[in-house]
């Protein structure tokens, strides 16, 4: 996919080794510049420690952590383990391993298969049924051998068919079109990365994310002085003096050469205050020194003293003195907050995209084995169809997490667009989708999973006592089957339970107590006459219910005719 990559994209690979941050990762350090005094207990010495060693060691770790998100999420779109030069070690692990169990396997499994054919076909008599797993036994087989012999052209096929559609559904999730998937990951990384960092390093940096991202207010004196450093750098190169800032010259090609001529394009190329502080390191003479002539801190402070800045962009310049502690503190464990609910969210989306694929190259190493299961029955069978299912799912999951993932961006991206709203707003939105959206993750995945079948499974407990009292005259068929044998009659229609006289006996002319009756309640029960009245109200209110005839209740009526000698087809 690098060849769909844009011009700003390849360069933000070659500058920060990844397609997401246009600087590199250490670049994204704040500035601190907190005058100390010689003991060490002053109060600038204070906040100078909770700045140094605490807001500046998170902030960092924030940063890497997202880092190696986006490397993971990039990682999970471009690898592909069936698809790949490292498909040739996976054909020779499964003819190592062939060698080793299929093949000495397969004459005592055909000879289990023969067997079980055989007692089936000839014994039990069921010779259709005999036939039909024989063909599925033997197409099974079959196909798993296959599998081994060309693993890159049937599994292989599969998985590249399935990257290319799981890219494919993320542009068009995040962009409404399939063309091009390959800049719309890159995009969507940066988008990421933007959210999650660029914004908030801009207010722990200056503590005003407008004035450091809008290209509008790009202050014209800091664009000279990045411009002078710019041209300083590129005079370093070769060893030729400089006059703008005291650093070692370069030989030209070496790696240090190459850092001061990316430095010198990202201040060419900047476009807002905030891209020029970002194109050169946290805390050095170029960026954070107030007395280096030429320097950014000079340029936005205007003044000697870092403390008593002049004119509109004093107090971004004073931000990261002692005066702007607490506000980062506060503002980064918010900070924090948002960034660990992204990462655990995308985080989740990104090891199942890359457990996917390796959970597909492992079901592809059981193929060995798996292709003996179906001789041993409909037990192998059934486990030779649930390995397919796992294999080909883990292939075209990515389908589904892809999906999943451009709705997260795209959300993301709304939210990102709700400018009018003040940064700190956006941000505290996003926290609180990123948070919610991890926490229901389960959900999210079980409605497109089917994880909610198990609800067909409830038992009918929740029923009221008045429809489960209905279900009664199951128990009363039951009980007048048992003695149809002494009957002779035909099948019982149940048209009205008998109502019962206190004592317990059947009413004139009724039937007596059927079998599956529970027993009469005494006189001296809880509740009283009063009670076995409400109980003979209830069983007279319970209308015949015509039941299908099962095949039990006809057997039986056959043999109380004389028709028949003996229930169901076999000897008593």
């Amino acid at each position: 996919m690098a060849g769909e990559l844009s011009g700003p994209a390849r360069r933000h690979c070659e500058t920060s080794g990844f397609v997401a941050a246009p600087a590199p990762t250490g670049d994204y350090g704040i500035d601190v510049h907190i005058e100390t005094g010689l003991t060490g207990l002053g109060s600038g010495d204070l906040l100078a420690a909770v700045q140094d060693m605490m807001v500046t060691p998170l902030w960092m770790s924030l940063v890497w952590l997202v880092h190696a998100l986006v490397v993971m999420l990039e990682w999970a779109f471009t690898i592909d383990l069936l698809d790949s030069p490292a498909a040739s070690g996976v054909s020779r692990a499964l003819q190592r391993m062939q060698a080793a169990i299929t093949e000495p396997w397969l004459v005592l499994a055909l000879a289990t298969a023969s067997a079980l054919a055989a007692y089936n076909g000839l014994l039990r008599r069921r010779v259709a049924e005999t036939l039909g797993q024989a063909v599925v036994m033997v197409a099974m087989m079959a196909g798993g051998l296959w599998l081994i012999a060309e693993p890159t052209g049937t599994v292989g096929a599969l998985g590249a068919w399935a990257n290319r559609a799981a890219i494919g559904t993320l542009a068009v999730t995040v962009r409404g079109t399939p063309a091009h998937p390959g800049q719309a990951l890159a995009d969507s990384m940066q988008a990421v990365y933007s959210l999650a960092i660029e914004g908030p390093w801009c207010y722990l940096e200056f503590g005003a994310v407008d004035w450091c991202s809008d290209p509008a207010q790009l202050d014209p004196k800091l664009r000279e002085a990045g411009l002078q450093i710019a041209a300083g750098e590129r005079s370093l190169v070769g060893c030729r003096s400089t006059q703008t800032l005291i650093a070692p010259c370069a030989p030209s090609g070496s790696a240090e050469a190459g850092t001061l001529q990316r430095g010198a394009e990202l201040l060419k190329e900047a476009r807002s205050n905030g891209a020029i502080f970002l194109a050169l390191p946290a805390n050095g003479p170029g960026r954070n020194s107030i007395s280096a002539q030429g320097s950014l801190l000079q340029a936005i402070c205007r003044s000697p003293d870092e403390t008593r800045c002049e004119g509109p962009t004093a107090s971004q310049a004073e931000f990261r003195t002692d005066s702007g502690t607490w506000s980062r503190v506060g503002g980064l464990l918010l900070i924090t907050v948002g960034v660990l609910g992204m990462v655990l969210l995308l985080g989740f989306i990104a090891v199942r995209l890359l457990s996917a694929a390796t959970l597909g190259l492992l079901c592809l190493l059981l193929a060995p084995g798996m292709v003996l299961a179906p001789a041993f029955g409909e037990g192998g069978r059934a486990l030779f169809r649930r390995w397919v299912s796992r294999l080909i799912g883990a292939v075209v999951a990515k389908l589904l997490f892809s999906f999943l993932l451009g709705v997260v961006l795209a959300v993301e991206g709304i939210l990102a667009s709700m400018v009018a709203l003040g940064w700190w707003t956006q941000w505290l939105l996003m926290s609180a989708f990123w948070w919610g959206a991890y926490l229901h993750r389960h959900e999210a995945l079980g409605l497109t999973g089917g994880a909610l079948s198990r609800e067909h499974h409830r038992p009918v407990r929740f029923l009221p006592g008045r429809l489960s009292g209905a279900l009664r005259p199951h128990r009363v068929l039951l009980g007048a089957g048992r003695r149809l044998g002494d009957a002779g009659s035909g099948p019982p229609e149940v048209t009205r339970r008998p109502r019962r006289s206190p004592a317990g006996a059947p009413t004139a002319g009724g039937p007596g107590p059927l079998a599956a009756d529970p027993p009469p309640r005494s006189e001296s029960n809880a509740g009283g006459a009063e009670g076995t009245a409400s109980e003979h109200r209830l069983e007279g209110e319970h209308v015949g219910v015509q039941e299908p005839e099962s095949s039990v209740l006809r057997d039986a009526r056959e043999v109380a005719a004389g028709r028949k000698k003996y229930l169901g087809i076999g000897r008593p």
